[in-house]
């Protein structure tokens, strides 16, 4: 991953984290304490857990991004 440091910084852009020392790739997702006792107590978690739902349509967005890693990683595995 060390090598991809342009596309790193692609996904960095869109708001991931990237270690290329270790390869780990993530999203923070923060969760709001209040939002999600209120759901709980009102029966619906819709709010409290949007958070889930935006990390996941921003690895939707940065799809094309993460293919490409793969495919660096793969031809670098097969040198």
């Amino acid at each position: 991953m060390k090598s991809q440091r342009a596309l790193l910084d692609e996904l960095v852009g869109k708001g991931f984290l990237c270690d290329p020392k270790t390869g780990d790739i993530a999203l923070t997702i923060s969760i709001n304490r209040e939002d999600l006792a209120a759901g709980f107590e009102d029966v619906s978690l819709e709010t409290a857990l949007e958070p889930i739902v935006v990390a996941i349509e921003r690895i939707n967005t940065a799809r094309p991004e993460l293919d490409r890693l793969v495919d660096a990683i793969k031809q670098n595995a097969d040198k």
